[in-house]
């Protein structure tokens, strides 16, 4: 049988496809193939089997798994299409703007926003509970340290 590139190839040289494909493959071979009657197996229990096979347990081969990682998956072919994934598109949080994300992002925020003055870096900071301070912690509280 030939392959898509060859159909498509056959059809526009103006030829018959069906003069490239092989004559166990027509029609008419098939009708003759089973032109005899064809009988169906019976029931396993109607079977004669000798009495050296009979007594014979077959067991399933001893499974070795393969040196290295498993791969992932199947090669595909070429015929399939792409086998790359297609990737989700990241979205800043701080402009909404799509292919970075927050740490990236050059557009510029308000300085007195809560956003600036509680990140720095990439390390959140907490606001102290007595003061509401942010930036220290209960033992390094000026207000603690001024009450004691």
């Amino acid at each position: 049988m030939p392959c898509s590139h060859a159909t498509a190839a056959i059809q526009s040289a103006g030829h018959n496809m069906y003069d490239y494909v092989e004559y166990y493959y027509k029609q008419v071979n098939m009708c003759l193939t089973y032109h005899e009657r064809v009988y169906s197996v019976p029931n396993d229990d109607e079977w004669t089997v000798p009495f050296q096979q009979a007594s014979f347990t077959l067991f399933p081969p001893i499974a070795v798994c393969q040196p290295g990682r498993p791969k992932e998956r199947r090669y595909r072919s070429s015929m399939e299409g792409s086998s790359s994934k297609t990737r989700k598109q990241q979205v800043c949080s701080r402009c909404g703007g799509t292919g970075h994300n927050k740490s990236k992002c050059t557009t510029p925020h308000a300085i007195g926003s809560s956003e600036a003055n509680a990140t720095q870096g990439h390390r959140q900071l907490r606001r102290y509970g007595i003061c509401g301070e942010i930036g220290h912690s209960r033992r390094t509280c000026l207000l603690r340290a001024n009450e004691s």
